[in-house]
């Protein structure tokens, strides 16, 4: 016996040779291809007809060797550039606010005092939030009242600047209008100390840094009004009659004619006379510059 297959499928010597000789390649002959399976009947729809079979589309292949677009290369180069200008923004806009952001430190909470180990630490620390709570309505109520007296005697418009004033100031970073502020809530009158400190700094931006010329000046404008020339010569004439002072000027000649009691009169001294309201003011403004 031999290894050899018996019986009438067995190829014999010569079928074998044919075969070999007439296969392209000995690859083929020895891997022989797959025989295909019969196409499966296609799976019928509900309503008992055959459902169409999808067409399978044959895949592109691509070229790798084929020239690629000038518009391509184009719209690609402005796309890599567009993504690092973002990516370098976003770096900068990361690295500003770093900067810009206080470094957060964590705080540990405190833990809780025990009534045993301290009972005048445990005692202070559950009243601590009703003690700051009683303040901060006597802080309110303190306020509220300084407000109500302030625009009593300031007005609304004077103590609506002034408010604004300190308020401009403390965004401002102005050291007088924070330690202004301090000032105000340690005191009474909080609003009574805004006012004043405003009214002191419109005082200073109006007197300047010259007071003797702040003075000239507001002597000039004083003499510049009317009524304030009446109330000069009104007081002048006051004192000169409470010191019996007296100006004497000669006496015009009469224009018409003498009269009668004058006849045979040779001439006489000087009359005395009240002063004019020109001398008086003269007089007056004169002594107040010597």
């Amino acid at each position: 016996m031999t290894d050899v297959t018996q019986g009438a499928d067995a190829l014999d010597e010569n079928a074998l040779f044919n075969a070999a000789v007439e296969a392209e390649t000995l690859d083929k002959f020895e891997n022989p291809p797959p025989v295909k399976e019969p196409d499966k009947p296609a799976a019928l729809a509900p309503d008992g007809k055959t459902e169409p079979k999808p067409e399978l589309k044959p895949e592109a292949k691509t070229d790798d060797n084929a020239p690629v677009p000038p518009g391509r290369l184009r719209e690609e180069a402005e796309a890599r550039r567009r993504a690092e200008r973002e990516r370098d923004d976003l770096r900068a806009q990361m690295q500003l606010l770093a900067r810009q952001a206080p470094p957060q430190q964590q705080r540990e909470q405190p833990k809780g005092i025990d009534l045993f180990e301290n009972p005048s630490g445990f005692v202070q620390q559950e009243l601590k939030p009703y003690l700051e709570n009683i303040h901060t309505q006597f802080q309110m109520q303190r306020e509220a009242m300084s407000l109500d007296f302030a625009l009593q005697r300031h007005g609304e418009e004077k103590v609506g600047s002034a408010r604004q004033a300190l308020e401009q100031g403390m965004q401002r970073g102005d050291p007088h209008a924070w330690s202004t502020y301090q000032r105000a809530m340690g005191s009474h009158d909080p609003y009574g100390v805004i006012v004043k400190w405003h009214q002191d700094g419109e005082t200073l931006r109006n007197i300047g840094g010259d007071l003797d010329g702040y003075r000239k000046r507001i002597l000039e404008e004083a003499l510049a009004d009317p009524e304030y020339r009446a109330r000069v010569i009104e007081a002048a004439k006051g004192q000169a009659a409470a010191t019996g002072q007296h100006v004497a000027r000669p006496v015009k000649p009469a224009v018409a004619s003498p009269s009668l009691g004058n006849i045979g009169a040779g001439g006489g001294d000087a009359q005395t006379v009240e002063p004019s309201d020109a001398e008086l003011f003269r007089a007056a403004t004169q002594a107040k510059r010597r």
